[in-house]
This record gives C-alpha cells, sequence and structure tokens, in this order.
C-alpha cells in the first residue's frame, strides 16, 4: 500500500493519477500536458491548471475543494447534484 502526503497539491495530483489507475503516460494525455510541465506542477514550481483540476473532477468525481486545498471529501457525494 502507497502512503501519500495530502499536504500539497502536488501530492494530490499524484494521488488523483494513482487513485483513477492511470500511469504516467496515460495522465499527461488525459491532461493534455507534456511530462515536464506536469512535473513542473507535481513539484511546486508552477501552479496547476483549472482545466486539470475541471478534468479530474469531470471525469473520476474528485472534489474541487479538496484538489485546490485539501479540505472536505475527496469525491464528490453525488456527482450529478453539482
Amino acid at each position: 500500500m502507497v502512503k501519500i502526503d495530502f499536504e500539497s497539491i502536488g501530492d494530490r495530483l499524484e494521488a488523483m493519477r494513482k487513485v483513477a489507475g492511470l500511469n504516467k503516460q496515460k495522465t499527461y494525455e488525459l491532461l493534455e500536458t507534456t511530462k515536464f510541465i506536469y512535473h513542473e506542477v507535481r513539484y511546486g514550481r508552477k501552479k496547476m491548471p483549472l482545466s486539470w483540476a475541471f478534468t479530474f473532477n469531470e471525469k473520476y468525481g474528485f472534489n474541487l475543494q479538496w484538489i485546490y486545498s485539501g479540505q472536505g471529501e475527496i469525491f464528490i457525494s453525488n456527482k450529478d447534484n453539482k
């Protein structure tokens, strides 16, 4: 079992990737980005684009509040009632 540190948005990005069952290459394709840009965000050198958060929210049900702040539930309780 992988222990994930949820203190930073980069850690949450990596956690979402793993929970969604995506390998890194599939993640780059999903987010329409490059390995370089992904790692810049992952390690806190760039801010996460809103489009990435919306993609994880829409495709997998991750809570936008949790993605950006680490607060609240990881998943939205009922995706149809946004």
